[in-house]
């Protein structure tokens, strides 16, 4: 029996919750130290505190490669069980994907437009909006051309990356189209290799899956096995209970390598890293899933609220940070991780995540009920149309 099909324990969604939220938290904090804090090199005096807290800075890529694998796992398992089911049809996989996605990106991209004007309003260009040399690393360059609505409606319809750029400061959202894409390129792929289908309906399927890998371009199809790596575990059979006792903490020795030799810069390119980290990963959650244990209630709850708010920490956090940093440091240099600094620095990051808590709220923690929404809507039945007479 493959994962697939088979139900995951507790303990395992729970796991499955923890890393989620653990990913996001990283991509927080990696740009939180990057538009806060000078780089490592330039500290004065790092301590223990200090190297501990610059060494966690190093692995916000690295959870976007976790994020791709998981969504592989979870979007592949859901449609396996909807085919094995007699559920599956486009209209539920289009209705269920993009009412996930919408319900948070629209709010977010509507608040980023405001943060950002009212960010290049108040503070004008010549720091942070203007594309301060502090934040090279992060955003391009001025926010102003990023900010137009050829980019909106670019980054609304997963564009971005294609033909325009990440909306405004919300630089994040690049990895949003690559998720976007994979979607749809899935089913497409996976209906070519199915016996579903008539040799017509798997001819079209084989076109439009061209079509979609030579319109989305060689940057988003190199990272799609990536992705496609969570699928593999779903093909693959459950692990054997012998197997469980040291097949987690043998992939978590390998994981945690494949993380130091990324986090050194010892891998000759990015994409390799990309892929070292997505392998290593993919046998680490392999592992997780032959898990089967008690877990503390704490970390439960705490594994739950962290990957419920993930989605909407991953695409809300960068502009209001940018907001802050534009507004607090300026154009003047980056905070030295001194005490005060850091103590300031906890404080806004407190409200960062207030305010994420705030959208939240508000967004994805109803996403079920703007699904039931459409769902009722759309399976309401017409009304029949009375021609009048004469």
């Amino acid at each position: 029996m493959t994962q697939a099909m088979t139900k995951p324990h507790t303990s395992v969604s729970i796991h499955l919750d923890a890393i989620r939220g653990a990913a996001a938290l990283l991509v927080f904090w990696s740009h939180f130290r990057a538009l806060f804090f000078v780089p490592f090199g330039s500290v004065l005096r790092p301590n223990v505190l200090t190297k501990a807290l610059y060494f966690l800075d190093g692995f916000g890529h690295a959870s976007v490669m976790v994020f791709f694998v998981l969504s592989g796992f979870l979007i592949s398992s859901s449609v396996f069980r909807a085919l094995e089911t007699k559920r599956w049809s486009w209209g539920w996989y289009a209705q269920n994907r993009l009412t996930r996605l919408y319900v948070v990106l629209i709010p977010a991209l509507l608040l980023c437009g405001l943060w950002d004007q009212l960010g290049m309003r108040l503070f004008g260009l010549d720091g942070a909006y203007g594309g301060s040399r502090h934040y090279a690393n992060i955003l391009p360059g001025n926010i102003g051309p990023l900010s137009s609505a050829a980019g909106f409606i670019g980054n609304l319809l997963f564009l971005q990356t294609i033909f325009v750029a990440p909306f405004g400061s919300d630089a994040p959202l690049w990895s949003l189209s690559f998720e976007f894409w994979y979607y749809l390129l899935f089913p497409l792929c996976l209906f070519v290799l199915s016996r579903r289908l008539p040799g017509r309906g798997r001819l079209v399927c084989a076109l439009c899956a061209a079509g979609v890998a030579v319109f989305i371009g060689k940057g988003i199809m190199l990272s799609f096995p990536i992705w496609l790596m969570g699928t593999a575990l779903c093909l693959l059979p459950a692990v054997p209970p012998a197997a469980r006792r040291w097949l987690c903490p043998l992939a978590s020795l390998l994981l945690l390598g494949a993380l130091l030799a990324h986090r050194s810069h010892r891998i000759p390119s990015a994409l390799g890293g990309d892929y070292l980290i997505a392998t290593t990963f993919t046998l680490f959650l392999y592992g997780v899933l032959g898990s089967q244990s008690r877990l503390p209630a704490l970390y439960e709850r705490a594994s739950r609220f962290w990957s419920g708010v993930s989605y909407t920490l991953y695409l809300t956090h960068m502009p209001f940070l940018f907001f802050v940093t534009a507004f607090v440091i300026g154009p003047r240099a980056l905070w030295q991780p001194t005490a005060p600094h850091l103590g300031l620095g906890l404080a806004v990051a407190a409200s960062a995540l207030a305010y994420v808590y705030l959208v939240w709220r508000l967004t994805e923690a109803n996403t079920d009920q703007v699904r039931r929404c459409i769902t009722n809507r759309l399976s309401r039945p017409k009304k029949p149309v009375v021609l009048a007479e004469g």
